[in-house]
C-alpha cells in the first residue's frame, strides 16, 4: 500500500521550499543591486558629441543620445556662465536704470552664485568700493529669489543711499541650465529613449555637465564635457592640441536623425541659391530667434552662403570665397561705394571681415552686431578707453543719444564703425571741437 505524507511532513516540506524561494529571491535582489550599483551600463549614452573637447565654429550645438527612462526622471545640462555690464549715473533715473540693468543680465535659466558690484565714486581721487554676495550652487538662486535675498537688499540699500557715484560695474557668476522631464516626454516606439538637448557656447572655453537625476532630484550619473568656441574670424584664440574639430553633419551622425529628419536638400533646393531650404529649419530655427533677422535667413535661402556637401563629404560649410565682404556687397552695394570713396576706413572693414562684428543670421543688437555696441568696441579698444573719455565726467552710455533719440549713447554716437572724415573715424567732424558742437550747439 502507498503511504501518504501526513500533515506534519507536508508542512515541513512546504517550509523548506518556501525558505529556498526566499533565499533565491534575496540572492537575485542582491545581484540586481550590485549590478545596478556598479553602473556597468551607463544611464546616459551620448551619441554626439563623441569627443570631450571640440572646436566649434557656431555657438549652438546639440547633445544627442539615449537615456535609461526606467531610472532617470530628468536630464539636466548645465554650464558655468559669467555676465557683466556697466552703468553711468544720471540724476532721477539711477534706481530704475540699476534694476533694469541687473534684470537684463538674468536670462530665464540663469542661476547666480556670485554677485559683485564695484562703485566708482564721483571724485576720481576716492577709492572704488566693492560689494559682493555669494550663494551656494545647490540653492539655485534665480532672478526672483535674488531680488528678495537679504544679501542683495543690503547691497542695494548701501548703494542707493548715495547716488553721487560716477559709474557702477556689475559682474555676476553662475550657471545656465536646461532640463528635460523624462516623465513628461512622449517616448514612443520610434523614439524610444532618444533625447536631444541644445547647448549654447560662449566665446572661449565652455565646461558642461550632463546629469541624470531621479524623481527626488538626486544625481544618479554625471558626464563632464569641455568645448572651445572659436569663431571663423577669430584669429586670436588658439585651440589647445587636445581640442579636436568635429562636425555634426557626418554620415554616421546623420543615421540617428534620418528616421525623423530629411538630412539632405532636394534637387530643386540645390538648383537655386534663392530656394527655400525646408530641410534646414526644423533643427536650425534658432538662427531666426533674435530680434533682427537677416533677410536671406528669414527666407531660408541657406545655399546663398552655405554649400551642400558632395558625395562622401560632410558638413554644410560656407566656402572661403563667401566669407568675405564681397558676399555682403552683393546686396550692400551702397556701403561699398561709400567705403571706396572714404579716406579713413576701419581696420576690419578694410580687411573685409564683416563677420568680425556682424552676425550673418540674426541678432538682438543694433546693426545686427554680435554683442552690444560698447562691449564690441572695447573688445579691441579697451586700452584706448579711459575714465576721462572723451572728457572728464562725459557719459558714454546709459543716456539718450541727442542726435538719435531712439538710441542710447554709445561709441558709435561719435565714431563711425565703418569709415570716417578723419583718423578718429568721426562721421563729419574733422576735429574734436566740431564734434562737440554736433550735440552742444551753443
Amino acid at each position: 500500500m502507498k503511504q501518504f505524507l501526513n500533515t506534519k511532513q507536508l508542512i515541513f516540506i512546504g517550509l523548506i521550499m518556501a525558505k529556498r524561494i526566499v533565499v533565491h529571491t534575496l540572492l537575485l535582489l542582491v545581484a540586481f543591486l550590485v549590478l545596478s550599483g556598479s553602473n556597468t551600463i551607463p544611464l546616459i549614452q551620448v551619441q554626439y558629441p563623441v569627443k570631450n573637447k571640440i572646436v566649434y565654429s557656431t555657438p549652438r550645438h546639440y547633445f544627442v543620445g539615449d537615456v535609461d527612462t526606467f531610472q532617470v526622471k530628468r536630464l539636466e545640462l548645465t554650464r558655468a556662465a559669467e555676465k557683466s555690464d556697466q552703468m553711468y549715473s544720471e540724476p532721477g533715473t539711477v534706481q530704475s536704470e540699476f534694476v533694469k540693468l541687473v534684470s537684463n543680465l538674468f536670462s530665464r535659466d540663469f542661476q547666480i552664485t556670485n554677485f559683485e558690484l564695484t562703485v566708482h565714486p564721483a571724485k576720481q581721487t576716492d577709492k572704488d568700493v566693492k560689494f559682493t554676495a555669494a550663494f551656494p550652487a545647490k540653492s539655485r538662486v534665480d532672478r526672483n529669489t535674488f531680488w528678495h535675498s537679504k544679501e542683495f537688499q543690503d547691497i542695494y540699500e548701501k548703494v542707493m543711499k548715495d547716488t553721487s557715484f560716477r559709474a557702477l560695474d556689475i559682474h555676476m557668476k553662475g550657471s545656465v541650465a536646461s532640463n528635460i522631464e523624462i516623465s513628461k516626454r512622449k517616448f514612443n516606439d520610434r523614439l524610444g529613449s532618444f533625447f536631444v538637448m541644445r547647448m549654447e557656447l560662449a566665446p572661449g572655453v565652455n565646461d558642461y555637465s550632463l546629469r541624470a537625476l531621479d524623481e527626488k532630484d538626486r544625481v544618479l550619473e554625471e558626464h563632464l564635457y569641455s568645448f572651445l568656441y572659436k569663431s571663423d574670424v577669430d584669429d586670436q584664440t588658439e585651440a589647445p592640441t587636445e581640442y579636436g574639430k568635429s562636425k555634426f553633419h557626418t554620415a554616421d551622425n546623420e543615421k540617428s536623425c534620418a528616421t525623423c529628419h530629411r538630412m539632405r536638400p532636394s534637387s530643386e533646393e540645390l538648383k537655386s541659391n534663392t530656394a527655400t531650404v525646408r530641410s534646414c529649419y526644423p533643427c536650425h530655427v534658432w538662427v531666426t530667434a533674435s530680434i533682427n533677422v537677416h533677410p536671406p535667413v528669414s527666407d531660408w535661402n541657406c545655399f546663398y552662403c552655405h554649400s551642400a556637401p558632395k558625395a562622401g563629404e560632410s558638413g554644410f560649410d560656407v566656402p572661403a570665397s563667401r566669407k568675405t565682404d564681397k558676399t555682403c556687397f552683393e546686396c550692400h552695394s551702397d556701403m561699398k561705394d561709400d567705403i571706396d570713396k572714404a579716406k579713413f576706413v576701419h581696420g576690419p572693414v578694410s580687411s573685409g571681415d564683416c563677420l568680425l562684428c556682424h552676425n550673418p543670421h540674426s541678432s538682438d543688437f543694433r546693426g545686427q552686431t554680435i554683442m552690444k555696441t560698447n562691449q564690441l568696441c572695447l573688445s579691441c579698444h579697451e586700452k584706448k578707453y579711459g575714465k576721462d573719455h572723451p572728457v572728464m565726467m562725459h557719459p558714454v552710455q546709459g543716456v539718450r543719444d541727442m542726435n538719435s533719440p531712439k538710441n542710447e549713447l554709445s561709441c558709435i554716437s561719435c565714431h563711425s564703425p565703418h569709415f570716417g572724415a578723419n583718423e578718429k573715424l568721426f562721421y563729419k567732424a574733422t576735429g574734436v571741437f566740431q564734434l562737440c558742437q554736433e550735440c552742444h550747439k551753443k
